[in-house]
This record gives structure tokens, C-alpha cells and sequence, in this order.
């Protein structure tokens, strides 16, 4: 009797474990997704310190070494400025809006544009979208290892009044 009652009990505890752990985990990847880019001001004078922040709706999720690069133009052409910001981060140890911190000398109309590279940890889920932005542009292209993300944006640089 008590060996019986061993067994169905021991037959319901496995039973139990065996339900339980059943959960199946999600590592799907996937980028941020970006809604714009703003500035420290609402006018950008030249000569002035422009801070431009990329920001994120949606953080990413599974990815870790991301690298950051801006860069800036006008007409087509690259424009020679310096730029400060972060080039390399562990993004779960660092999901923040990427940040450039730059001065434009001249007047004139301008594009930011933030080139972004996620590692992806997980699995990727393919993302690969172009969608507009206030005065600007995002797009990302997936891989088996990378989101590669391009974020644009257009702006005016006025003269000091």
C-alpha cells in the first residue's frame, strides 16, 4: 500500500514538473525602432553647439555590441566637422538614444545621418523596413548576425541673428 502510494505520488510530481517547465523561451532579436531625432534646440544657429539625440520608440531586444557612426552633409557632400559621440557600446549594458554633439559653422540646409550596427545575440526576426520620420528617413536590413539601421534626418542652420 505505502509502495503504491510512493509511486502515484512520485508519478504526480513528475507529471507536475514536466507541465511546468514546459514554457518555451523567446530569443528572437530585433532592432530599436527610431522616431526621430532631435535637437537641444528648436533652432539651430551656426556656430552654436548642436546636441542631435536619435530617439528610440522601442528599444532593441537581444542584441549586445552595437557601433555608432554620424556623420554629416550637404548637397551630397560630406561635411568635414567633428563630431562627438559614443562609437562602440554593449547595448544591454547601455540601451540609451545615441547622441552627436557637434557645431556647424555655416548656414545652410543639412542631413545628420546615424549609421547604426546591432549584433544580434538571439535569433534574428528578419526586421527589414523603410519608414519616414519628421524630416528624415529610417531604414534596417537584417542578417543572421546584424540589424544595420540608417537614421536621417533633414535641418536648417540659420546665421546669428
Amino acid at each position: 500500500m505505502n509502495k503504491n502510494i510512493f509511486t502515484l505520488g512520485f508519478a504526480l510530481m513528475t507529471t507536475l514538473v514536466v507541465l511546468t517547465s514546459c514554457e518555451e523561451e523567446d530569443y528572437t532579436s530585433s532592432p530599436p525602432l527610431f522616431s526621430d531625432v532631435t535637437f537641444n534646440d528648436s533652432i539651430v544657429y551656426a556656430g552654436d553647439t548642436l546636441i542631435a539625440t536619435a530617439i528610440q520608440s522601442r528599444q532593441a531586444r537581444l542584441v549586445d555590441r552595437t557601433t555608432y557612426s554620424w556623420t554629416l552633409s550637404q548637397g551630397g557632400e560630406t561635411v568635414d566637422v567633428e563630431h562627438h559621440y559614443t562609437p562602440i557600446v554593449v547595448y544591454t549594458q547601455s540601451p540609451q538614444n545615441p547622441t552627436d554633439t557637434l557645431v556647424i559653422e555655416n548656414p545652410g540646409n543639412y542631413v545628420l545621418t546615424l549609421e547604426a550596427s546591432y549584433n544580434i545575440s538571439g535569433q534574428s526576426d528578419g526586421s527589414t523596413f523603410s519608414t519616414s520620420i519628421p524630416d528624415g528617413n529610417v531604414s534596417c536590413s537584417a542578417s543572421i548576425f546584424r540589424f544595420m539601421m540608417t537614421v536621417t534626418k533633414r535641418f536648417i542652420v540659420k546665421a546669428k541673428p
